[in-house]
């Protein structure tokens, strides 16, 4: 679900008192809060169209900071209601006093459907949902360039450098194995850019899959989270997903560049790149990801 769906540049808004001008490089930090509350009738709306397609639905997946805190108990019930395996979210807390900086995360939520028919329990269940936290390790700095493809210089002026008034706590990467070796991690939008311990220590587990999401403007196989994406298929050999917002990738109209559908982006070490575009009129997309056992040689020839 690439929501919010309506993204105005009134949800941007400089922290006041935060800009610093008397610097060689001017700055400030700005709150993204989008007035577009989650609409739980067009979320089931959603199952149930995409289950006349298919028999069910594993995993719901929205972009960074796409709900509020308070949103994700009843999003999580209505989930459950529908047979919903897993649930993974971009989660914003809202500012409660001028001098705090909000947590921004990434909400795993795995259901008790998922136990149905193992034949071993799953370690840390019990009898409601089984809850991730991944925090975000790097803020997004909003310059120029950005201001002017988003349209936000009504909100934030672009002789500025604005950065996202955001705690970034210390350093923890969360990895999810399902069983059987297949493995999932979660990096949220700028983590995917870094060359880092992190990226590091992804590569020495070589996780089954990456999902990032993100706020970012069309998942085109030619921009920068392609680019980054490549970097884990080629090494270590996962499959990467980002998505990202269809209210940001709507805005996102650089000089001299068509606008582009693309909210989401697949790459993995077999197929290459598949661009997810959001058709008109619709507000949701259906996946199938199939998974098979490779084969991979090791540098002194065993299999």
């Amino acid at each position: 679900l690439p929501w919010p769906l309506q993204i105005r540049a009134s949800d941007f808004r400089a922290i006041e008192g935060s800009a610093q001008r008397d610097t060689d490089e001017p700055y400030g930090f700005f709150d993204f809060d989008p007035a577009e509350r989650l609409d739980l009738d067009l979320v089931e709306r959603m199952l149930v169209a995409a289950r006349n397609e298919v028999d069910s639905i594993d995993v719901v997946c929205l972009p960074e900071s796409a709900i509020a805190e308070d949103e994700l108990a009843p999003l999580e019930a209505l989930l459950e209601s529908h047979g919903v395996a897993s649930l993974t979210t971009g989660v914003r807390r809202r500012r409660s006093s001028l001098d705090e900086f909000p947590d921004n995360w990434v909400h795993w939520g795995l259901s008790p459907q998922l136990e149905k028919g193992r034949s071993q329990p799953l370690e840390g269940f019990g009898a409601g949902w089984f809850h991730v936290c991944q925090n975000k390790h790097h803020r997004w700095s909003l310059d120029a360039g950005q201001i002017y493809q988003y349209h936000l210089g009504g909100e934030l002026h672009p002789a500025m450098r604005w950065w996202e008034a955001v705690n970034v706590p210390r350093r923890i990467l969360h990895f999810i194995e399902f069983g059987e070796g297949f493995t999932v991690v979660v990096l949220i939008c700028e983590d995917l850019a870094q060359n880092d311990e992190v990226a590091d220590l992804i590569r020495a587990i070589g996780p089954t899959g990456i999902v990032t999401p993100l706020l970012d403007g069309p998942q085109l196989a030619s921009r920068w989270s392609a680019r980054y994406a490549s970097v884990f298929a080629d090494d270590p050999g996962s499959a990467v997903l980002t998505l990202s917002a269809w209210g940001l990738v709507d805005r996102c109209r650089p000089r001299g560049h068509d606008p582009a559908r693309v909210v989401g982006l697949w790459k993995d070490p077999r197929n290459g790149f598949n661009e997810i575009p959001l058709e008109s009129g619709a507000q949701g997309i259906l996946l199938t990801a199939c998974v098979s056992p490779a084969q991979r040689g090791s540098n002194d020839g065993r299999r």
